[in-house]
């Protein structure tokens, strides 16, 4: 007869933070930052409010670990998908649309949302921005085989930095303004200013 096999104290430590994350992230995503409780999560997370304060003892730590999770979970979905490609000023294009593809979508979401809400709150944003700060600089260490000859890293690293931010801003756009259909070739016009930047 097989024996079952016990998980650790540390192992069940990691899963409930695991499913506390992720019932954040749907919270966030599906009802918006505010309704998004630590009543909320429990119930999403299927655990006590204890079991939450327990292992995040406020709000704001769990929303932290939230932001961290979704920020590696962007830049390892960048980093899988950028393997792939050959490197180099030739593919150049093509790391422009991975940027869009992973800077689109229920990742984007949740992390607007609360960036939004961070306006307003000090303590928030003093997370927000810790987080993004980090997932900078995780960005940072897989884009550099992307760079064309002679240009140096911090040159390339601020060319980066400024098509992320052209890149969120139009996500933002585009996921936000009421009232008005899509406009697919508002990514292609930025595509193309984007790549003769990161060229030249």
């Amino acid at each position: 007869m097989p024996q079952l096999t016990r998980r650790t104290q540390a192992e069940r430590t990691e899963r409930t933070r695991s499913l506390l994350v992720e019932a954040a992230i749907r919270a966030i995503r599906d009802d918006g930052y505010q309704a998004a409780t630590t009543r909320r999560v429990a119930e999403y997370a299927g655990v006590s409010l204890g079991a939450v304060a327990h292992h995040f003892p406020t709000r704001a730590d769990l929303i932290a670990a939230t932001l961290d999770h979704v920020a590696t979970r962007v830049v390892g979905a960048i980093k899988e998908e950028a393997a792939a490609l050959e490197g180099g000023a030739q593919d150049l294009g093509a790391l422009l649309d991975v940027l869009w593809r992973n800077f689109t979508g229920e990742s984007f979401v949740v992390w607007v949302r609360v960036w939004l809400a961070a306006a307003a709150d000090p303590d928030l944003h003093v997370a927000v921005a810790a987080a993004d700060r980090r997932m900078s600089e995780n960005l940072a260490r897989v884009l550099p085989p992307f760079a064309p000859a002679g240009l140096g890293a911090a040159d390339w690293i601020r060319r980066v930095n400024v098509a992320l931010d052209a890149i969120r801003g139009l996500s933002l756009l585009e996921t936000y303004k009421p009232g008005e259909a899509p406009m697919p070739d508002r990514w292609l016009a930025t595509r193309r200013e984007l790549l003769r930047m990161l060229e030249s």
